[in-house]
């Protein structure tokens, strides 16, 4: 009922009145209310927030095999029955959002996905398809762009939403660049002949990034750290709720029992 009151509300806003074009993509308006009523700087910041506690409850490995990549191996393979050439695309990330990855030590995984994916469509290939694989992460001059400060309701930012989310005009600089034009220093093609070179020249931008940017990087470390505190702290009062439960109710069961 609430969902269906804010609908309504919705509609008397142009920027938050939903809507989709008629090649179906969301125009994405309430993206600018919400950049008008805290700024960018706000919006990334709740989002720098999100993505910190997430990783703090996620796994740390990638899998080498499992039902996620199998099923990638079936749709390409589904795209070579019917004549189609599969394009992947790796998101362009901002650049906060990357160095979340790494201050949450994660670096590691996110080359081992990226190389992993390579394998899998290596292998695909060995049918005689031609499937893609575009990298348009890493430290260019568009996951770079410039977050404005604290208290900055105006300046709106060119490329992205946020930092998990980038803006149309950057998806058509993609596209482009996927379908043989747009920006050569966008975007790479990757395969198993040059993803380590390609991983390197990320990892050295990546460095010139955080000499650029000492201040984000200590943000950043900061907010993981409190999250991981907080995570901790939630999860003690998980079992400390699950002991309690168990002996008010006296259960046998294998969450008791441990």
């Amino acid at each position: 009922m609430w969902d269906s009151a804010l609908t309504i509300a919705y509609q008397r806003d142009p920027l938050l009145a939903r809507d989709i074009t008629a090649l179906g993509f969301d125009p994405v308006r309430e993206g600018d209310a919400r950049a008008r009523k805290i700024g960018y700087y706000g919006v990334f910041r709740k989002r720098a927030e999100v993505i910190a506690k997430e990783f703090s409850q996620w796994p740390r490995s990638v899998p080498a095999t499992s039902a996620s990549w199998r099923q990638l191996q079936t749709i390409l393979w589904i795209c070579e029955s019917r004549g189609v050439q599969a394009h992947l695309v790796i998101y362009p990330y901002h650049a906060q959002f990357l160095q979340q990855i790494k201050v949450d030590g994660r670096w590691p995984l996110y080359e081992q996905w990226k190389r992993i994916l390579i394998n899998v469509v290596e292998r695909t290939r060995e049918r005689n398809q031609n499937p893609t694989v575009w990298d348009f992460s890493g430290y260019h001059r568009y996951s770079t762009e410039t977050i404005p400060k604290n208290e900055d309701n105006q300046t709106v930012m060119q490329w992205y939403w946020e930092a998990g989310h980038f803006k149309r005009e950057l998806g058509e600089r993609i596209l482009q660049r996927v379908f043989g034009g747009g920006d050569p220093d966008f975007g790479v093609q990757l395969t198993a002949a040059n993803i380590q070179q390609h991983l390197e020249a990320i990892k050295a931008a990546q460095l010139d990034y955080e000499k650029a940017n000492p201040a984000e990087l200590e943000q950043l470390r900061a907010l993981t750290r409190r999250m991981r505190r907080t995570s901790g702290t939630e999860q003690a009062k998980d079992a400390t709720a699950d002991v309690v439960q168990c002996a008010r109710h006296g259960r046998r069961s294998r969450r008791c029992e441990n």
